[in-house]
């Protein structure tokens, strides 16, 4: 079981006794605030057995720490201790490399439990591996990367959930890297698009929804795989045998209900291994990415469940990615039908920022590009150039009035050293309740602070309804010229954000006259050490010594809709 919905954490702690190699475990939708670490960076990544668990502080005793290592998923058998601060602790037997950890969480479903992990060589002395984790959305495991380690113990600091003070751990998991010298073929650090020669389906199906019509590219509602009944596949064979590392699924009526399901890969179509397991796709009809234990496989099968509404399993369109033998391409899947294009309502109900009719960012007829250093829009108390779309001013109303969807997948192409925010939801006054950014600087936190390097850290900052506080969720990293898929949905209030595996659902703080924008809002900002310029006079004068030539943001596969 593996990686998906790591998020923000507060602190419950658990110890963990690691011995021998366990079996893969299942992965669940997940994501979280984690250090910079690529968990497949090592040439040889495995879960471990945990000899033992157990607990320094009080626990109901029908729920000892044991229940967390009896590979029972059952909501009887788990741990719970009442308090904040309280916590778990696994002895992994000797000292191994520790990279992830894998838990399920009584509850899941209904409420986030928040949560730091610790480690230890020796049991007494602790370092910190992972704070502010956030787990939801699914009673299966979550993963969630750590600062690598060396280390025999593991603890989880339980901080309560969002209904209680209550931590609860269902089941909890351990893998890590022992290094070899010898490179083997699993190793890949990349995220190569891979190529799918064909879709099957051993399933009976609707016959005007065919399983080719899973990897057509096109994200049109008609273009879809429909079969149902719990436990209905279909199966991607895969041009070459490659490493499988994280796959990306559209679901026909994303946007209004859940689709649950199972990822399983394959050498020869025969012998399967699950890869993710007790899934959940909600929140857009565009593309969710989802992080899958890496295999090498030759096939990829998805094992549909139903959805919240139906039986049926309905997908629209499917992307596997990894490492191929072979360069492969990575082709968009094609809008919608034009007549009831998503372009179209943008057209209609945003105005531009910046540019107006000599730099226009509509490109096609599902395609949108934004320059900041050709638009050199200023608007008041602005932090930099931008070239934006934003809502009508007619249509603005408060953030727990509005339902809105958008998804699209973003490319940006920005000079080293560049801070963009690409889309965010602005308040009626001068606040902002959401901004998505893309950042080469050196903020404390974020995935990469190396500033200047090439390497852009995604993350998102929600000003959350308790206290007007802000919550803040790294997405991951990318370099210029890669594209991420974005969505970006408000639910009167409720938030729910997504991109490169990892994902949020918060409720924000309201505003009358909320409004959505996305585009390209450069941010007059020094790389390293943070200096902002609030005047328009230096922002030129800073750009050029700053070595920025480059900044234009392309949003294509949009998806928007408004109720």
């Amino acid at each position: 079981m593996l990686t998906l919905l790591n998020n923000s954490l507060k602190s419950m702690s658990v110890v963990l006794a690691l011995v021998g190699s366990v079996s893969a475990m299942d992965t669940v939708f997940a994501a979280a605030q984690v250090p910079s670490f690529n968990s497949n960076s090592c040439s040889s990544s495995q879960f471990y057995s945990i000899s033992s668990a157990s607990s320094n502080e009080s626990y109901n005793p029908r729920y000892s720490p044991s229940n967390v290592i009896d590979d029972s998923l059952a909501e009887q058998s788990r741990w719970s201790s009442k308090g904040r601060g309280n916590s778990i602790i696994l002895d992994l037997g000797r000292e191994r490399r520790i990279n992830n950890i894998h838990a399920a969480w009584h509850k899941g479903t209904i409420r986030q439990s928040y949560f730091d992990v610790e480690t230890s060589a020796n049991g007494s002395s602790w370092s910190t591996v992972l704070t502010g984790a956030i787990a939801q959305g699914s009673l299966g495991y979550l993963s969630f990367d750590l600062q690598p380690s060396s280390a025999r113990y593991v603890k989880i600091v339980g901080q309560g959930n969002s209904v209680t003070s209550w931590n609860s751990i269902t089941e909890v998991q351990i893998s890590g890297c022992e290094e070899t010298n010898t490179p083997t073929s699993g190793r890949c650090n990349r995220m190569d698009n891979l190529a799918i020669d064909r879709a099957t389906s051993p399933d009976s199906h609707n016959q005007n929804y065919s399983p080719s019509r899973a990897i057509d590219n096109n994200l049109g509602s008609d273009s879809r795989w429909s079969s149902k009944g719990s436990g209905r596949s279909i199966t991607l064979e895969l041009s070459e045998r490659s490493t499988v590392r994280r796959i990306a699924t559209a679901w026909h009526k994303g946007d209004i209900r859940q689709a649950f399901f199972d990822v399983r890969t394959s050498t020869n179509n025969q012998d399967w291994q699950t890869v993710l397991s007790q899934a959940t796709a909600q929140g857009t009809r565009g593309m969710i990415e989802f992080d899958v234990l890496q295999s090498d496989a030759n096939f990829v099968q998805i094992i549909g469940y139903g959805n919240s509404a139906s039986p049926w399993n309905s997908i629209v369109e499917v992307d596997v990615f990894g490492c191929g033998e072979r360069e492969t391409v990575d082709t968009p899947p094609t809008s919608p039908p034009s007549d009831n294009s998503s372009i179209e309502r943008i057209r209609t109900l945003f105005d531009l920022e910046g540019g107006d009719n000599d730099l226009t960012p509509y490109r096609d007829n599902n395609t949108l590009a934004f320059n900041a250093l050709a638009a050199r829009h200023v608007t008041p108390n602005g932090n930099g150039w931008r070239h934006e779309l934003k809502i009508r001013q007619s249509l603005r109303e408060a953030m727990y009035e509005t339902i809105e969807n958008f998804s699209a997948r973003i490319t940006p192409r920005l000079s080293p050293g560049s801070k963009t925010i690409v889309a965010q939801y602005h308040g009626g006054d001068t606040g902002t309740l959401v901004k998505v950014y893309v950042s080469d600087t050196d903020e404390k936190g974020r995935d990469d602070v190396n500033p200047a390097d090439g390497v852009f850290a995604v993350y998102v900052r929600l000003r959350t309804d308790s206290s007007d506080s802000e919550t803040i969720l790294d997405l991951g990293t990318i370099r210029s010229g890669d594209s991420f898929n974005l969505t970006l949905n408000n639910n009167r209030g409720d938030v729910f954000v997504s991109a490169l595996g990892k994902s949020t659902r918060l409720r924000v703080s309201n505003s009358d006259g909320a409004y959505l924008k996305f585009g390209n809002y450069l941010q007059a900002q020094e790389p390293a050490g943070g200096r902002k310029y609030s005047d328009d006079d230096d922002w030129a004068d800073f750009y050029n010594s700053a070595g920025f030539s480059e900044s234009v943001v392309t949003f294509s596969n949009i998806s928007y809709n408004r109720n």
